[in-house]
């Protein structure tokens, strides 16, 4: 059966959603304990994907406290 490239992005929306999801509880239970990991990807990836959709999109998390810290 032929699936079409409408029926792949929307797979792919639907494992990104499900990675997002589990990536969060993962931050969430590192930052109980007090750990840091991975802020300067996260901001490097953030400044990637506000590059790619532009500028008057919200910044994420890390990006938001990387210019809070500027």
């Amino acid at each position: 059966m032929a699936v079409s490239n409408l029926q792949i992005i929307e797979e792919l929306c639907r494992i990104c959603e499900a990675q997002n999801f589990i990536i969060k509880a993962q931050a969430e239970a590192l930052a109980q304990v007090g750990a840091v990991v991975m802020e300067e990807e996260r901001a490097d990836v953030g400044r990637a994907l506000t590059a790619l959709i532009g500028h008057d999109e919200a910044p994420d998390e890390a990006e938001a406290q990387e210019r809070a810290e500027e």
